[in-house]
């Protein structure tokens, strides 16, 4: 049965596994041939996945600039690579799927800066922020404070 199974041109499926081998070996049953292939490493790669019913809820806009999801991907592992770029500050819109990559090399300060410099080029209606909630908070913080302070002075 193994040789079968290893033949690429014998098609593989239980059945036709269980038909071939019958012509060799008269003895074997179907409840050999099945255990057979359960042990097999590709019959367990490919085995059916049992179905999931989850619900999704889709997140969606009524147009461009509406909602913006905004996340923090931290490349620090491969920063020598890319000029000691550490963070990629992504912004995408949900509208039109246009997407905003920001390099940082640093993280609060510089990412406060990138947020400013984002929001110049486009202001959203509504933000989904996806990063860490206490960092977003520190940036929101600085960046509260430099609009204060630019639109006092």
């Amino acid at each position: 049965m193994d040789e079968l199974f290893r033949n690429p041109r014998t098609i593989s499926g239980v059945t036709e596994l269980f038909r071939k081998s019958k012509l060799q070996n008269k003895d074997i049953t179907l409840k050999q041939v099945k255990e057979f292939l359960r042990n097999k490493y590709t019959a367990q790669i490919h085995k059916p996945l049992p179905s999931r019913n989850i619900k999704y809820y889709p997140i969606t806009a009524s147009a461009e600039n509406d909602l913006l999801q905004i996340d923090l991907m931290d490349v620090s592992n491969i920063s020598t690579k890319n000029n000691n770029y550490k963070y990629l500050m992504v912004c995408v819109d949900v509208y039109s799927r246009k997407g905003y990559i920001i390099p940082l090399k640093k993280n609060t300060k510089s990412i406060t800066e990138a947020f400013i410099k984002f929001l110049t080029q486009c202001i959203p209606k509504k933000l989904l922020v996806i990063m860490v909630l206490s960092l977003f908070q520190k940036i929101l913080l600085i960046f509260v404070k430099e609009i204060i302070f630019k639109l006092i002075t």
